[in-house]
């Protein structure tokens, strides 16, 4: 049940006072439709109450616990680790074994709960204590890599790119104790990466990690280099280009080179001066592709 005085007074107005309906105003307030009606027969969250069953085992509880009422006075005096410690300390002297635990167990009782862990605060501080111990190295040796490899992972991490530097510290990182999760979040890497990194180096070491792989390219192909070689070298004319064609090309070649040149010595800046060259390049197409249609279609005589 909801205890929010501020909520519990919006949800009234809105069906007392507004006239909203009830299947409404709980789609919108994200709560079930019983829960509205009981808000509406209540003007103020009506809480527990404790039953005669319940008040019975409350006072045989109390009455068998009563040596403890004045514990209870001084506990809820301290602060929490002050309270935990004098409770620790009386179970020692009372012979308690696990006085630690039952000293807990008290206080969650008497209302001093545990605060809920913080996953992300710790993972936080996990990190920032790898990272204060990668700069005083000593963390990954002491965690049980290779202190060769260690030392080789350590010297990419200052001058490299940064590609190299998160290699290097995914590895430390998980050398460390840090998931491959912690490590990405930290690094603001994909997971996936960070894996791929991990798999690197557990099937290599270090010169599989750092080694780009080497992927097939188009220019290791001797036939292929020939070919284009080939064709880029020899004339036009042999393409079966016809020569009103290439001779417009190369007044467009000469032409713009020129205008390039002035541009650039006239002191214009480069993207300007690429821009007027483009503009007149742009005419110049036209003007061939008008060309080419021209000897494309034959022409026919007039009819007189």
């Amino acid at each position: 049940m909801y205890t929010d005085m501020t909520h519990w007074n919006r949800v009234r107005a809105r069906v007392m006072k507004r006239g909203e309906s009830t299947r409404s105003v709980a789609a919108t307030e994200g709560i079930s439709r019983n829960t509205v009606r009981k808000m509406l027969r209540f003007e103020q969250p009506p809480g527990y109450r404790r039953t005669a069953a319940n008040s019975l085992k409350s006072g045989a509880r109390s009455r068998s616990s009563g040596p403890w009422k004045d514990v209870a006075g001084v506990v809820r005096s301290l602060p929490s680790r002050e309270a935990a410690g004098f409770l620790s300390s009386l179970f020692r002297t009372l012979h308690s074994d696990g006085s630690c635990e039952a000293a807990e167990q008290r206080l969650r009782t008497w209302g001093f709960g545990a605060k809920p862990v913080d996953h992300a605060e710790q993972s936080r501080l996990r990190w920032m204590r790898f990272m204060y111990d990668i700069e005083r190295g000593c963390a990954p040796v002491a965690a049980g890599l290779d202190p060769e490899q260690c030392e080789r992972l350590m010297r990419r991490l200052l001058p490299e790119s940064a590609n190299q530097r998160h290699k290097a510290l995914s590895i430390l990182a998980h050398a460390s104790g840090i998931s491959a999760r912690e490590i990405a979040r930290h690094l603001g890497a994909s997971r996936n990466g960070v894996r791929s990194y991990l798999r690197d180096f557990e099937a290599g070491g270090v010169d599989a990690l750092f080694n780009r792989k080497q992927r097939a390219r188009m220019t290791d192909n001797a036939v292929l280099r020939d070919a284009v070689f080939t064709l880029l070298h020899e004339p036009p004319s042999a393409s079966g280009i016809p020569k009103p064609i290439i001779d417009r090309a190369w007044d467009a070649q000469v032409r713009l080179c020129r205008r390039y040149r002035k541009l650039a010595a006239r002191g214009k800046n480069v993207n300007i001066a690429v821009v007027a060259v483009a503009r007149e390049l742009a005419g110049f197409i036209w003007d061939i592709s008008r060309l080419a249609m021209s000897l494309a279609v034959p022409s026919h005589p007039r009819a007189s």
